[in-house]
């Protein structure tokens, strides 16, 4: 019996292997799973244009979605390329300005820094999964690039691509309208976005010596070079996240401070509804205990009943003893009265 099972299930494997081997690779899948995925959630949580959201977030959010406030809304987005993109026609390096290594300055070889990498999540999209110069790597016809094979991603009837040779409008367009459009969908609204986030950071690759140029962070096939994603063999996004370029700071770097910054406001104002809740307990508290009757009447009647006492031998006239008796008593002497004496000392005279 297990050796009939290790035979089924070497044969699937043998199955697998020659299903990959005539499909072809697919491209920066991997990659495009965790970003879609991450924009799917970015969608559902900017619900009605983030108007219940807190305003970090919402800022975050948007630039996620847009890439900048007023950006449009997300319905527009599915439907048409933003209008950015031609300014990437014709330019020999648009896709490494605005996919690799951005420029500090507009007019780089006739270059428009429209957009860079880390503009927006949706952008990033568009450079991870256009096809390359002469329609790298989906050209062979046997090969995929994030999930879509040469017809979707406008390499069918064209060997062209977004690259070096200053061709692409066709093919950013098929990307919009085929990868882009689709994870613009929103359905992800249940799931957790900082979750999303930590699995799409996991995803990076940090270059090894970043001393040159700072953190750098690669997403998709390439290589950290002085001319990375370039559509030539490279078919990726490079993220700069230092201080010094705060100018092309990258989306999803906004979007983890926000949500850090959301988490601390939601546990704030979790405290304070508690401690306002508080308040009428600790009132009707008091008031409870200022409703039971209280025992001071029954201990002042006990404490003046020793004067009653007081009052009752005094009106006895049994009670009213001789002090001069008493002082008898105390002494043993024999105490005469002024008077007395004084009366018979008279007589005998």
């Amino acid at each position: 019996m297990m050796t009939a099972i290790k035979i089924f299930v070497a044969a699937c494997f043998c199955f697998m292997e020659v299903v990959v081997s005539i499909n072809g690779k697919d491209h920066n899948r991997a990659q495009y799973n965790v970003l879609c995925d991450l924009l799917k959630v970015a969608v559902g949580r900017w619900g009605n244009a983030g108007e219940s959201l807190s305003p970090p977030l919402r800022e975050a959010l948007e630039r996620t979605l847009f890439g900048s406030a007023g950006g449009g809304t997300v319905e527009t987005l599915k439907k048409e390329l933003p209008e950015d993109y031609k300014e990437a026609e014709g330019k020999t390096s648009s896709r490494t300005a605005w996919c690799g290594k951005p420029r500090e300055k507009d007019g780089h070889y006739d270059i428009k820094q429209v957009r860079f990498p880390g503009h927006s999540a949706t952008h990033d999209l568009v450079c991870l999964c256009t096809a390359g110069d002469h329609g790298w790597p989906i050209n062979s016809g046997s090969e995929k690039l994030c999930g879509k094979g040469p017809n979707e991603l406008g390499v069918e009837s064209k060997k062209q691509g977004w690259g070096i040779q200053g061709q692409g409008k066709d093919q950013i367009q098929a990307t919009w309208t085929n990868v882009t459009s689709e994870c613009l969908k929103g359905d992800g609204a249940g799931a957790n976005l900082q979750k999303a986030l930590e699995v799409f950071r996991n995803t990076l690759t940090l270059e090894p010596d970043s001393d040159k140029n700072g953190k750098r962070y690669l997403l998709g096939e390439g290589k950290f070079s002085d001319y990375p994603c370039s559509g030539n063999n490279q078919v990726c996004v490079m993220y700069y996240n230092t201080t010094s370029n705060a100018k092309h700071k990258p989306w999803w770097k906004d979007l983890e401070e926000a949500i850090n910054i959301d988490e601390q406001m939601q546990k704030t104002r979790k405290e304070e509804k508690r401690k306002q809740k508080e308040i009428p307990e600790k009132k009707e508290t008091k008031n409870q205990e200022k409703s039971q009757p209280t025992q001071e009447p029954r201990t002042a009647a006990l404490t003046s009943a020793p004067q009653g006492s007081q009052d009752a031998e005094q009106e006895n006239p049994e009670n009213i003893s001789n002090p001069i008796a008493t002082l008898e008593e105390t002494s043993g002497t024999f105490i005469i009265p002024p008077c007395t004496w004084f009366l018979g000392t008279f007589l005998m005279l």
